[in-house]
């Protein structure tokens, strides 16, 4: 996904997502007693694991993803 002009963004993404997910996991798990006032369920928690999920997600995908060669690159191996 990456264009040759920088970094993958779902990297960047990946890692918002990861930080967000872990901070909101944490704070499910910590303070169960802090939850939604019409629900039974830790929805701090659950959708902490979501994001952490998510996040997951795209940093395997940005960190497998491989680097393409910039298009000034390209036109340099065509004329040498």
């Amino acid at each position: 996904m990456s264009d040759g002009y920088g970094p993958d963004l779902r990297i960047f993404i990946g890692w918002m997502f990861a930080i967000l997910g872990g901070i909101l996991t944490a704070f499910g798990l910590f303070s169960p007693s802090a939850r939604a006032p019409w629900t039974s369920s830790n929805v701090n928690a659950e959708w902490g694991i979501v994001l952490l999920l998510f996040a997951a997600i795209m940093l395997g995908l940005g960190y497998r993803a491989k680097p393409s060669t910039r298009s000034g690159d390209q036109r340099q191996s065509h004329h040498g």
